[in-house]
């Protein structure tokens, strides 16, 4: 789901939006005894422009949080065998990205 609105204020053109994103259970990589469990995630933003001048700020995953979203272990063509050296780790999994806030200026030229 995807949210925007902008309005003109005397400051100059406001602008907000915010994307939400709904993943279901989902087998993929995982077997049907160890299913990616579901889980949602929200980005937001707010830019001010006035002019050739632009200034935004940026919340990735505003509620933090931390999902599987790929693994290694069971993986369709997985080495197996004490000789690989792939066998000695546990398994490499794949996470979403923490919340992270950021902020851009920018300049039309």
């Amino acid at each position: 789901m995807l949210a925007d609105w902008a309005q003109d204020t005397a400051l100059g053109e406001l602008r907000a939006n915010a994307t939400f994103r709904s993943v279901p259970e989902r087998w993929g990589h995982f077997t049907k005894d160890n299913p990616n469990d579901p889980y949602t995630m929200m980005d937001a933003s707010v830019s001010l422009r006035r002019g050739s001048l632009e200034l935004s700020v940026f919340l990735d995953n505003v509620f933090d949080d931390r999902e599987i979203v790929w693994q290694t272990p069971n993986y369709p063509g997985w080495p197996a065998g004490a000789s690989d050296w792939r066998d000695q780790f546990v398994g490499y999994y794949a996470v979403t990205r923490p919340r992270t806030l950021s902020l851009s200026v920018g300049v039309d030229l």
